[in-house]
């Protein structure tokens, strides 16, 4: 390498190893980033949020296959109880509603099977911070709502079982399936779906002064929520759904799907955060 300085040509290799080094301190030897690759800064800046759903017929866990009774002292069992989750956010006043930077579903939508502990869990990723609000909504998005489920991804494909209308081009938001003897067909199947049944869940308060939770760095928080299925059935003037009625106990649309979403919106909270 030959370089000119004022006119003259430095070939003293002692001299060209001091004008490297000094170019390193001038320009600190910077690397260009890689896009897409996190730097140990932000992977510091970030903390696992882990959401457990667990259902309960009053204060007992609910177990598939196992008799129970409703408020009226109908007996019933379940085989299926299953829900889908999207658009999971926090928010606090300072940054308002933040989403999650890892979601592990990939579309944003999560099925949870309340009768399978296994998959009642959904594990994302957000910025660290106190959070006063925990958002998310019972439903799939419009956008994939009326899309081909033979060509979707997990979990709005062809292997979820019963959560899809074919005649409705649709999928069941929320799925509640079994028996009981209140009716002459033995038979408790409860659907609500379609795009004005989404059910948008509001699970804190913004003005609270104490935070609903805190996301820290490399610490996993866990929010456990609770389906309370007693307040499923539980109307708003304080009347019961009732088994016996075929169109109370076999439900895919009309009123009794309006009513069920309205049920559903107070019959979920949260549990406890740990």
């Amino acid at each position: 390498m030959i370089l000119f300085i004022k006119g003259s040509i430095v070939r003293n290799k002692t001299l060209l190893v001091l004008l490297v080094m000094m170019c390193c301190l001038v320009y600190g030897c910077k690397r260009p980033a890689v896009r897409g690759t996190a730097s140990a800064a932000s992977v510091s800046e970030l903390g696992q949020v882990e959401i457990y759903w667990v259902a309960r017929v009053g204060n007992q866990a609910l177990k598939r296959d196992t008799v129970y009774r409703n408020a009226l002292g109908e007996s019933f069992s379940l085989k299926q109880c299953q829900a889908f989750i999207s658009e999971i956010a926090l928010a606090n006043s300072a940054r308002g509603e933040v989403s999650p930077r890892y979601d592990q579903a990939g579309n944003g939508v999560h099925l949870v099977d309340f009768l399978s502990p296994d998959t009642a869990c959904i594990r994302l990723t957000f910025p660290v911070g106190a959070y006063q609000d925990l958002r998310m909504v019972m439903g799939v998005p419009r956008a994939l709502n009326h899309a081909d489920p033979s060509t979707a991804r997990y979990p709005l494909n062809g292997e979820v079982d019963n959560m899809f209308w074919e005649w409705n081009s649709g999928y069941i938001f929320f799925l509640l399936d079994g028996n009981t003897s209140a009716n002459a067909d033995n038979m408790l199947h409860q659907a609500i779906g379609g795009d004005s049944r989404m059910m948008p869940l509001r699970l804190g308060n913004l003005f609270d002064r104490e935070p609903l939770l805190q996301v820290r760095p490399g610490k996993k928080c866990r929010i456990y929520m609770e389906l309370n299925l007693l307040e499923l059935w539980k109307n708003q003037d304080l009347s019961h759904v009732r088994f016996s009625s075929i169109p109370q106990a076999i439900v895919h649309g009309g009123p009794e799907a309006d009513q069920l979403r309205l049920n559903l919106l107070q019959a979920i909270r949260v549990q406890k955060v740990e």
